[in-house]
């Protein structure tokens, strides 16, 4: 075996029959600035069809990974592969007109001089579709994108909202087997960013196309996904599904990025096959064990509570008397953890004293935020009714969304 061979990359089995071409397959890409690496040795692969969604953070790499998927930026290293055809390697670059895909960008990306139906039209002239068939397709995709009687009108005298549909319309139109999504909702208001979220997700389906979607937003990477890529300084930490990666975090990175109510400090205790019992300041709260199994008792541990772990109760009216917490944690009551098989289990609970500090009305609801007795605070936790500021109420933590990391053993417990 040569050199080359033996340091050639390997593309990633993500399960996929081996009978299908993946849309997407890449292998071990590096790509750097000089001295700054923006992608860290990335191998992924996408299955014709899938919706796979990049999260992560500014300056986590997942702009960079798309444009090397679209022929904008070259690889430092690896082995890129579109349809099964090499378009990125040594010694091989397609550009972006040769990869049969389309992009939809964050600013648009749409000729001023040019109206919404020659936008769309213009993504056609490759195609070698006549004028007659390229306006007709054109007139299609802009209805399907509820822009029907707008074609004639340019950029400047469309909103935010009707210049990306344009955009996704001319993206469609030539119906690729591959979209890539350049965090296209941003610039979007929230009512329009919801609808425009709705048609992606259903439009992309119905085409069948694979698509590579990027953002920050981890709601938006939920409702789009079939699974979720989040990156961290270059790297994918973790590709499951949006499920997986909320429920099973591969680690505090993930589990902080993709929404916590708060954290816990404590020391780990007994484990019951299931669920972890964790010392707070001498009060037990249960919580999951995190990256494979739990830690040794006695073992400091960091405890990153999910919202929908936490939330009010005690009576109907969650505001107990309106006075503040005493600065001592008085009340924390827990059932006995059982064993996690049993069917039926219900998993165990820990109640904790607590102030409300404030409070968002949601229209559904609110939101609130809330102070445990030494200063550690909750937030996103729901409920019907808005809390006093400073009334004093009760948090019940449900020790499914208590997710349970070992820490190193110089880290500082922070008391309750």
């Amino acid at each position: 075996m040569t050199h080359a061979q033996a340091t050639q990359p390997t593309f990633p089995d993500h399960g996929a029959p081996e009978s299908v071409i993946p849309a997407v397959e890449v292998a071990d890409l590096t790509k750097t600035f000089g001295s700054k690496v923006a992608v860290d040795n990335v191998s992924l692969k996408v299955a014709p069809g899938q919706f796979v969604v990049l999260l992560g953070p500014s300056g986590s790499g997942k702009t960079t990974l798309l444009r090397c998927v679209a022929g904008i930026d070259r690889p430092s290293a690896g082995l890129l592969r579109i349809g099964g055809v090499d378009v990125d390697g040594p010694g091989t670059h397609l550009p972006p007109e040769k990869r049969d895909l389309a992009m939809v960008f964050q600013d648009y990306a749409l000729w001023p001089h040019m109206t919404a139906e020659q936008n769309v039209s213009f993504a056609l002239r490759r195609r070698r579709y006549n004028a007659d068939e390229r306006q007709s397709r054109s007139l299609l995709a802009l209805a399907q994108v509820g822009l029907a009687g707008l074609e004639g009108r340019y950029p400047g005298q469309l909103s935010g909202g009707e210049q990306q549909r344009v955009a996704l319309a001319r993206a469609l139109v030539a119906e690729p087997s591959l979209l890539l999504f350049d965090e296209p909702l941003s610039n979007l208001d929230a009512d329009r960013r919801e609808q425009l979220r709705v048609d992606i997700g259903a439009m992309v389906r119905r085409l069948g196309a694979a698509a590579i979607y990027i953002t920050h937003d981890q709601a938006e990477a939920f409702a789009l996904a079939d699974v979720v890529g989040v990156l961290d300084r270059g790297r994918i930490v973790q590709l499951a599904s949006p499920e997986t990666v909320y429920r099973d975090p591969a680690s505090e990175f993930v589990a902080r990025f993709t929404g916590l109510a708060g954290e816990l400090e404590g020391v780990a205790g007994e484990f019951d096959g299931s669920h972890l019992t964790v010392d707070v300041s001498g009060h037990e709260i249960y919580g999951r064990p995190m990256l494979g199994g739990p830690p040794e008792p006695g073992s400091p541990v960091r405890v990153l509570i999910r919202p929908t772990a936490a939330h009010f109760g005690g009576s109907d009216s969650p505001d107990l008397n309106g006075r503040a917490l005493p600065a001592v944690l008085s009340n924390i009551s827990a059932p006995s953890a059982s064993n996690g098989s049993e069917e039926g289990h219900i998993p165990p609970s820990a109640t904790l004293d607590a102030v409300a500090l404030d409070s968002a009305f949601r229209g559904w609801g609110y939101d609130h935020v809330v102070e445990l007795a030494g200063g550690r605070r909750l937030s996103g936790i729901a409920h019907s009714q808005r809390l006093r500021f400073e009334s004093r109420t009760q948090i019940v933590l449900s020790a499914d969304g208590c997710l349970v990391f070992a820490t190193s053993p110089s880290a500082t417990t922070v008391r309750l």
